[in-house]
């Protein structure tokens, strides 16, 4: 199907008038989860911010990012990425096609649950990783 015959049903099952401009469309749940839907040529990508970036100074953290996102073993798919203009963490998946407007509507709540997910995920994360010094007990070293 058609993103902007997509767009538009999705705008009316949500009771809002919905349309495809420029090729984007970026929806607001619940007042704090942004999904927008890109065109890039012939596929569809969906990208939201999942964190700030403030929790990436901790090795630690980029390893469980790295490891969640490959091969989307623990993104439903989809891969976490940062972007380089503004530092944030983005979760983002593209498809191919879509079979009809209930598949669309499906694709859009599993990818919003995963970036709830990814946002709750991240929060969580702490920003500074903890160093070796933290543990040390005088007394505790010897030569």
């Amino acid at each position: 199907m058609e993103l902007a015959s997509l767009i538009e049903d999705l705008g009316k099952a949500c009771g809002l008038e919905l349309t495809l401009d420029e090729g984007r469309c970026t929806l607001r749940f619940d007042g704090e989860h942004d999904v927008t839907i890109e065109r890039d040529g012939n596929a569809v990508i969906l990208h939201g911010i999942a964190g700030d970036g403030g929790c990436l100074s901790n090795p630690d953290n980029l390893r469980i990012l790295l490891t969640a996102s490959f091969l989307g073993a623990e993104t439903d798919g989809g891969a976490l990425s940062v972007w380089e203009r503004t530092g944030e963490i983005v979760l983002w998946k593209r498809f191919d096609a879509f079979t009809d407007y209930p598949d669309f509507e499906a694709v859009i709540n599993a990818f919003l649950a995963q970036l709830i997910h990814w946002k709750a995920r991240i929060d969580a994360l702490p920003s500074v990783a903890v160093s070796a010094s933290a543990t040390f007990t005088p007394g505790g070293i010897m030569v």
